[in-house]
């Protein structure tokens, strides 16, 4: 974690390119960066943190209370996607794996597989398209496309339902993997041997051997999400910490056209908020961890990786 930091705070400080024409160049131009000015801008910032305080943005506004009432919003917002792509992504692989299991329809994991394809930016322009479709036609309003203040609960659903709706694809194809894997062990032969109902052996004796792939691929899942909620929050103008970044955008995420007249980066909500996202991913990995550890009885005992 604190390498995470540091990183984070190295980034932050990097002051604007400089760019100059040379026309001997490849590309006609060369950029440099003042590494005395980045080196001023990190030791002020680390005088800020010894006064025991996050500092204040460009603005002149107090960081910390910028930073928590958004940081609550896209916890929120990933608590809620999470809480509904696990489980259900669960459901839709087990569905899938008995599906082709039995030969009956590969309809399941087709759609499964396509979902898993879609980038979230192109799903949310189909979902506020829609909407607004409805709405020209009908004149039903149905959702809120962008956030309102107004409709709190009613905003949320298209963001949460872009942001679910990946991770669960993502479970659903592990599950049906794993399930698919676990299956062939001789001890759900036994248990099948023994002649119990089938919904026994695939719900408690197969399900639960499977519970380890599955959890193995919950980190992939967080990095998934944790992306894709900048992603979403932009694109529906959630209040979350996106727009706080975006508003702090350090040069260094504006490369692409080193031409402008970039203004220095805001370092402390930048490090505030990269840091703070950080911690939480950190902590959701460890009770991964954790409950791999209880799910697979032979790493009990074992050091934590």
């Amino acid at each position: 974690m604190a390498l995470l930091v540091l990183f984070i705070v190295l980034i932050a400080t990097v002051p604007p390119f400089q760019v100059t024409q040379a026309p001997d160049s490849l590309i006609g131009f060369t950029v440099r960066v003042d590494l005395e000015q980045w080196g001023q801008t990190l030791r002020e910032y680390l005088q800020t943190l010894a006064s025991g305080t996050l500092g204040a943005n460009r603005r002149g506004h107090d960081v910390a209370g910028l930073l928590l009432p958004r940081l609550a919003n896209t916890l929120r917002l990933i608590a809620i996607s999470l809480a509904l792509a696990l489980p259900l992504g669960m459901v839709k692989g087990l569905r899938d794996f008995q599906s082709l299991r039995r030969r009956a329809s590969a309809v399941g994991p087709l759609l499964t597989g396509l979902l898993q394809g879609v980038p979230d930016f192109f799903l949310v322009m189909l979902l506020q398209t829609g909407v607004a479709q409805l709405f020209q036609r009908t004149g039903v309003r149905l959702l809120p496309v962008a956030w309102d203040d107004l409709q709190p609960v009613a905003s949320m659903v298209l963001p949460v339902t872009c942001l679910a709706l990946l991770p669960l694809a993502t479970v659903a194809r592990i599950t049906t993997q794993a399930m698919t894997n676990v299956y062939e062990q001789d001890y759900i032969r036994t248990a099948r041997a023994k002649g119990l109902p089938e919904r026994v052996v695939v719900y408690k004796h197969a399900l639960a051997g499977a519970l380890v792939p599955i959890l193995d691929a919950m980190p992939g899942v967080l990095t998934v999400v944790f992306s894709n909620a900048l992603i979403v929050e932009r694109l529906f103008h959630y209040p979350g910490v996106t727009n706080l970044l975006q508003d702090a955008a350090s040069p260094l995420s504006l490369l692409f056209d080193l031409r402008r007249s970039l203004p220095p980066p805001d370092v402390p909500v930048l490090v505030a908020a990269g840091a703070s996202l950080g911690l939480i991913f950190a902590l959701l990995y460890a009770v991964v961890s954790i409950l791999r550890r209880v799910a697979d009885p032979r790493l009990r005992g074992r050091d934590l990786p």
